[in-house]
């Protein structure tokens, strides 16, 4: 009898620490997966994926952030109250143009996108009180050089501007980073497009879940990595690109059609290039100068065969960051210090090699 006892005993024991360590997995489960959204889509997003769940992942986490584009892939949606009718995330912009106002449109991804405030606002306050001076944001989160080109082209020339502001970061060799599928879901990569393919029940509900998307995201961008690399940027694959030899034929081209396309409207070029982080480091440096700012000397030689005015900010922000100032927030984008550093590194420039020419 006392065994009977002590068996049903140790079974609903059993039992019950089995359905506690389940209950404690669906917690644990649930948190990350809350997290994941909140830190992917912000607090009111996250909270409407829960309420009303999408079926894939859309890494914007914003089915009207952006819109399909036959020739960008895609572009901010002009609907939205932060974005104008050429899909810039900026106010209506006058057309023509009004009589003796330098007009600036600064081309670039999600480092002149992001951040509180951003170079492109500190450029903005920094010219405000020269009602002359008119600096509009057309960032994009997630564009190249190819897109930002075919952009500008597209909807960007009638505007009349007297100077582009190219913004080059070194994952901007590639055609497309970004495409959306059918349903507008925007996917980083061809290969994460097709990892959130549903094949059985179990992509089925990984799919469904923010969490397990972004982990088997990682697994393949691990998967596809080499197995070590002395440099870091050898093993990303958004920037290992900048320092492959075959992509820059096509950004020498791209640059010449954007400054050509420039020149119509009498305006002019500039390029202004934005190190890695990585790429500071002096382990690196000291090790292989050349070779770790080899992308910043391909875009510096290929302006000055252009004969366009580039601003190369690795010293800067090489200088600054060895005396201890945090200047990114994940490698590529930047603090409010950064923003700060390179909105002054950049306003110099242009009083230097735009203002003080045009008084002359």
């Amino acid at each position: 009898m006392n065994s009977f006892r002590t068996t049903i005993k140790t079974a609903l024991r059993i039992t019950f620490l089995f359905f506690a360590n389940v209950l404690l997995i669906i917690i644990i489960f649930a948190g990350a997966e809350a997290f994941t959204r909140f830190r992917l889509l912000g607090y009111e997003k996250a909270l409407q994926t829960m309420v009303a769940p999408s079926h894939r992942l859309t890494a914007l986490g914003a089915a009207d952030w952006a819109i399909s584009d036959p020739d960008l892939n895609y572009r901010l949606n002009p609907a939205r109250n932060d974005v104008n009718e050429f899909s810039m995330p900026a106010p209506e912009i006058s057309i023509p143009k009004p009589k003796g106002v330098t007009r600036i449109i600064i081309l670039g991804d999600s480092l002149p996108y992001f951040g509180d405030p951003t170079f492109v606002e500190l450029l903005q306050e920094y010219y405000r009180t020269n009602n002359k001076v008119e600096i509009f944001s057309a960032a994009t989160p997630g564009y190249t050089t190819f897109q930002e080109v075919m952009y500008y082209k597209k909807y960007l020339d009638t505007l009349e501007p007297d100077l582009i502001l190219l913004s080059y970061c070194l994952n901007d060799n590639h055609r497309f980073l970004h495409r959306f599928d059918e349903n507008e879901n925007m996917l980083w990569t061809e290969e994460a497009e097709k990892s959130l393919s549903v094949h059985n029940p179990l992509d089925a509900f990984i799919v469904k879940s923010y969490f397990l998307s972004s982990l088997r995201l990682a697994f393949i961008d691990k998967q596809r990595r080499p197995e070590s690399s002395p440099y870091p940027w050898e093993t990303d694959l958004t920037t290992h690109v900048a320092w492959k030899d075959h992509t820059w034929n096509e950004f020498h081209r791209l640059l010449k059609e954007l400054n050509d396309s420039v020149k119509i409207h009498n305006g002019k070029l500039f390029v202004i290039i934005f190190p890695l982080e990585v790429q500071l480091n002096p382990e690196f440096t000291d090790n292989n100068f050349y070779y770790v700012t080899k992308p910043q000397k391909r875009v510096m030689a290929f302006c000055q065969t252009l004969g366009l005015a580039c601003l190369d900010l690795f010293d800067p922000f090489f200088s600054l960051s060895q005396g201890g100032a945090e200047l990114y927030t994940d490698g590529l984008h930047f603090t409010t210090a950064g923003h700060m550093l390179a909105a002054s590194e950049i306003s110099a420039f242009l009083n230097r090699h735009y203002f003080a020419e045009t008084k002359q």
